[in-house]
């Protein structure tokens, strides 16, 4: 067993309609309370603002935020009312936690102020899609495997290759849940047809020292699109219950990533929606979350990451 080093909070995970008055602060909080080491931030509405409006001391002082991640309200509150396509994700439907995120433009800007005053902040992107990177443009990127919805059909050496070969992309971000994704053509470029390259591909990753972290999506019920990842609600719930430490696919899957480099971070995208749907926490009554319910069950997904 070896010890994961940096287990980081995800903003995102915490993203949501009924978080859209979090600032800066309170994710912090959570972060404490979950017992998480450091934070991704994403640009939520009040956060974003919030940082655009400090000084780059004030935000230096918020050094728990080692990178972030690329998200934004791509849309208008009609679309996503009526659950119209993502314009920039196709095939994948507008989500209600759109609503808690800033527009592309302030996305943009508050990550570039974040790398301003941290050289080793780390951005999450995506590849481009028909040409045209949709995500902005940042001076330290790493770049998600994301084969669905950006029909990507390269393999791991040729992200490899990638990475060398642009300056300002200086990794991979593996994802647990869309390295599964399949292209265009149907095939999965990242895990092979029945997964049987996952665990080797992540290694080639590591070894070559291109991968810079890791998004454990465990249990994800939005926008599944063409996806069947193996990392299912089953898995969520043996997280969060601790059984069978180890003996899990995403628990073989974690240890095998520690034990080739513990000091690679591993974020948890564990949405709320995602606890909700495998029972672990209450659903909202009124739109009021019992947070309390979710950082104990953060706590036991965190403590089972360190464990196995």
């Amino acid at each position: 067993m070896a010890y994961a080093e940096n287990l980081r909070y995800s903003d995102l995970a915490f993203t949501a309609p009924q978080t859209i008055h979090w600032g800066l602060v309170k994710h912090l909080d959570m972060m404490r309370l979950c017992n998480y080491n450091s934070a991704e931030f994403a640009p939520s509405v009040l956060a974003t603002l919030q940082a655009l409006r400090m000084n780059p001391e004030e935000l230096r002082d918020l050094s728990s935020f080692e990178a972030g991640h690329v998200r934004f309200n791509p849309a208008s509150l009609w679309q996503i009312a009526l659950g119209k396509e993502d314009p920039i994700r196709p095939g994948q439907q507008l989500a209600r936690h759109h609503l808690a995120m800033a527009g592309p433009e302030l996305t943009e800007k508050v990550l570039n102020k974040f790398s301003e005053v941290n050289p080793n902040f780390l951005v999450v992107t995506y590849p481009y899609y028909n040409g045209v990177q949709h995500y902005g443009y940042y001076s330290q990127q790493i770049m998600q495997t994301s084969p669905d919805p950006f029909d990507d059909r390269r393999g791991v050496e040729e992200l490899i290759d990638f990475v060398r070969d642009t300056p300002k992309v200086v990794g991979i971000l593996w994802d647990t849940h869309h390295a599964w994704g399949r292209d265009l053509s149907a095939k999965r470029p990242l895990v092979g047809e029945y997964g049987k390259q996952e665990f080797y591909n992540i290694e080639l990753l590591i070894r070559t020292q291109v991968l810079k972290g890791v998004h454990v999506q465990i249990g994800r019920v939005l926008n599944e699109s063409n996806l069947d990842s193996p990392y299912g609600t089953q898995e969520l719930q043996e997280m969060a219950s601790h059984s069978q430490i180890g003996s899990s696919r995403i628990g073989e899957l974690l240890n095998h990533i520690k034990s080739l480099n513990p000091h690679i971070p591993l974020v948890l995208e564990i949405h709320l929606y995602n606890l909700i749907a495998a029972g672990l926490v209450e659903r909202p009554h009124r739109m009021r979350v019992n947070w309390d319910n979710v950082a104990s069950v953060h706590r036991d997904l965190v403590a089972y990451t360190r464990e196995i």
